[in-house]
C-alpha cells in the first residue's frame, strides 16, 4: 500500500456510480492510502449516498456533496455566463464549422453550435464539479492539520479493471497492471507518442491520465492548478479539429501552463460499454446504462 496520502475525488451522475463503485473501490481506495471527496449529481436526497457509501465502513471519508442538479447553482451559471460573455478563440461558431472537415466527424456541429458545449454535454460542469469538491479538500486539509501528497480524479460511471497505485515518482515501476496488460496500453503525450517508462523517467511538472481526462493523478500542487481549469474553458485555441471539447481544452491547458500530460490508452479502447464484465478486459472503460 502507497504510504503517501492520496486524497481521491469522485465526481458524476449517479446513473452507474452504484454499479461502478466497487472497482473503484478495490482496484483505487484500497490500494492507497486516501481519503475520498464525493460529488454526485443527480440524487434526490443524500440518504440514497450514505446508504451506499456505508457497505464500505473502513474507506475514509473526506466530503460527499450530492443534490439533484449542479447545474442550477447561481456560481456555475455565474462562471457560465463568463465564460460565453468572453470571446474565448476555442468556442467561436467558425470552430464548430472547422469540425465538419475532421475525417472522424459524424456530427453536426454546426447545427449543435457553442449551445451545445454550455448547456447539453457535459463538457464543462464536470470541470465545476471538480473545483467545487476541490474546495471541501482544501477544508479538510485545513481542520486536521494535513496535506496531501498526490491526488486522483474519478468519474462515477468508470470501471477500473486494474490495480493503481500511487507512488510519488515510480508509477509505471510500482503498478503491476504495467506487466499485467502493457501489450496493450499506448501512451502518449500532447506532441508524440511515447513509451511508458518515459512517465518514471520525467521528474518535472507531470500529470497521468487514463485516456485524456477521465482518470487524472498529479501532485497536489499540480492537481490544484488543474481544478482552476473551469475558468480556462475555450482560452486555447490549436486549430485541432475540435478544440471546443473538454479533451482537447485540458490538453491545451496542460501544455499551455507547462505541465507535461502522459495520457495512458487501450489500444482497442471502445471508451464505453454496456456491459459490467467488459471491466475486465480495459485498464479503465465508461460503463453506461
Amino acid at each position: 500500500m502507497s504510504q503517501l496520502l492520496v486524497s481521491v475525488l469522485i465526481t458524476g451522475l449517479f446513473r452507474t456510480f452504484d454499479k461502478c463503485f466497487p472497482s473503484i473501490y478495490e482496484n483505487v481506495i484500497s490500494k492507497n492510502n486516501c481519503v475520498v471527496f464525493f460529488l454526485i449529481d443527480g440524487v434526490w436526497g443524500p440518504k440514497i449516498i450514505w446508504d451506499f457509501i456505508n457497505k464500505y465502513p473502513n474507506m475514509k471519508i473526506g466530503w460527499v456533496l450530492s443534490q439533484e442538479s449542479y447545474s442550477s447553482d447561481v456560481s456555475f451559471k455565474a462562471i457560465l455566463d463568463m465564460i460565453k460573455n468572453s470571446d474565448r478563440p476555442a468556442l467561436q461558431i467558425e470552430k464548430f464549422a472547422n469540425a465538419l472537415n475532421s475525417p472522424n466527424n459524424n456530427i453536426n456541429w454546426i447545427e449543435k453550435g457553442p449551445d451545445f458545449i454550455f448547456k447539453s454535454s457535459g463538457s464543462i460542469i464536470q470541470w465545476y464539479q471538480l473545483w467545487l469538491l476541490w474546495q471541501k479538500v482544501l477544508y479538510y486539509e485545513n481542520v486536521n492539520n494535513v496535506k496531501f501528497d498526490q491526488c486522483i480524479k474519478l468519474r462515477t460511471d468508470i470501471l477500473i479493471g486494474q490495480p493503481i497505485i500511487v507512488n510519488d515518482e515510480y508509477f509505471i515501476h510500482n503498478n503491476p497492471f504495467i506487466k499485467n496488460i502493457e501489450n496493450q496500453l499506448t501512451c502518449s503525450t500532447i506532441d508524440e507518442d511515447c513509451s511508458l517508462e518515459l512517465i518514471d523517467k520525467y521528474n518535472n511538472d507531470k500529470i497521468i491520465s487514463l485516456a485524456v481526462d477521465i482518470v487524472i493523478i498529479a501532485k497536489r500542487h499540480i492537481f490544484q492548478l488543474m481544478t482552476n481549469m473551469i475558468f480556462h474553458y475555450g482560452l486555447y485555441d490549436d486549430n485541432s479539429y475540435f478544440v471546443f471539447s473538454s479533451e482537447t481544452c485540458f490538453k491545451l491547458f496542460c501544455k499551455n501552463n507547462n505541465i507535461k500530460q502522459f495520457m495512458i490508452t487501450d489500444k482497442n479502447f471502445p471508451l464505453y460499454t454496456y456491459d459490467i464484465n467488459d471491466k475486465d478486459k480495459y485498464l479503465m472503460i465508461i460503463l453506461r446504462n
